[in-house]
């Protein structure tokens, strides 16, 4: 899987929405091997997690997202920032994660003595 973020200077989270991340959708969904996206909108960034089938070749289904992108950057808003893809792979998902609580202690009376 990949994750793809596009920065853009403080548009409303509806525009960066319709501006940045749709059209970066409609790129990504392009290359054969996705499975899934999942995208999100904020002010000021837009990311989608691209997520191929598995089995899949991760060379070739990773390698053309950065090019296509680029290659279409004139569909994405003057001042967005160039998209930064960052592959991810099975070894970066957590395995356990732990939460430790205990009802002995408050935030009255956790501070430094």
């Amino acid at each position: 899987m990949i994750d793809v973020f596009v920065q853009m200077p403080a548009p409303r989270r509806a525009r960066s929405k319709e501006r940045v991340t749709k059209p970066m959708e409609k790129l990504l969904w392009r290359s054969q091997a996705v499975e899934y996206i999942y995208s999100t909108s904020s002010p000021g960034m837009a990311m989608a997690v691209v997520r191929f089938y598995v089995g899949q070749d991760e060379e070739k289904s990773i390698g053309p997202a950065q090019p296509k992108m680029q290659a279409n950057f004139d569909l994405i808003p003057p001042g967005a920032s160039q998209p930064l893809v960052k592959p991810r792979s099975i070894d970066d998902v957590p395995i356990l994660g732990l939460t430790f609580w205990t009802g002995a202690y408050t935030t009255t009376n956790c501070g430094a003595s």
